[in-house]
């Protein structure tokens, strides 16, 4: 660390962070989705967002408005294999952050990104959507849009 003099006080200048100089490489899957990877070398996380193209203003029924939210708020709900609570303990386990939706994202250390990016997956794949977390997603909602 360098330090230089600022009027009578003496300050520490923290070092400089390391830049990638790096271009992003832009790549289309077979599958048809895009892939746009940045290194970093400043840290050891893996951090993925996604998106997927969705326009519930075509995409729902008339008289269905608010669909689209409900399934949002239900993909919280865990997939087949793990429910809710344990979906968060799977994160949890491999110290992880993320949401699941049309728009995902996952924070996790590079040693566990195989782990959580299997288990975004299987939660946007195999969503469970329980019959009770439905009913409760949906008054939810309802309440919200009453709101001013």
């Amino acid at each position: 660390m360098s330090s230089f003099h600022l009027g009578q006080k003496n300050v520490t200048k923290p070092p400089a962070i390391a830049e990638t100089k790096e271009e992003p490489t832009d790549l289309y899957l077979k599958n048809g989705l895009r892939l746009i990877i940045k290194p970093s070398t400043t840290t050891n996380t893996v951090s993925m967002y996604g998106a997927s193209k969705t326009n519930p203003e075509l995409e729902t029924a008339p008289e269905k408005e608010g669909a689209a939210e409900v399934i949002e708020d239900l993909f919280s709900y865990g997939s087949k294999s793990l429910d809710r609570l344990g979906f968060q303990a799977a994160l949890d386990e491999i110290a992880a952050d993320a949401s699941v939706g049309s728009n995902f994202s996952l924070d996790v250390l590079k040693e566990y990104f195989e782990r959580g990016a299997a288990l975004i997956a299987d939660n946007l794949i195999n969503p469970a959507f329980p019959e009770k977390a439905f009913k409760v997603v949906q008054k939810e909602n309802r309440f919200t849009a009453c709101r001013p």
